[in-house]
């Protein structure tokens, strides 16, 4: 199915793999909307909407990997 996703609709598929890498309870309503089909957008918002996900998500890896690391040099300081 996931193959499916990906062969027929390229921008869904990010979208799924977006959504698979977050907690579902991070998930907002607008994304649950689009997933289950309830919104639909349109090319240029789908990619506006995926191009934001995609900076939300880097910001997050970005955040924890900060928090590792301070907490590493902090362990290393003690």
């Amino acid at each position: 199915m996931i193959n499916y996703l990906k062969s027929c609709s390229p921008i869904m598929h990010q979208f799924f793999l977006i959504l698979k890498e977050r907690p579902s309870h991070q998930l907002t309503e607008d994304e649950i909307a689009i997933a289950s089909g309830e919104k639909v957008l349109d090319t240029a918002q789908t990619k506006d909407f995926i191009k934001n996900l995609e900076a939300a998500s880097e910001n997050i890896r970005q955040a924890f990997a900060k928090q590792v690391n301070n907490t590493a040099v902090s362990s290393f300081n003690i």
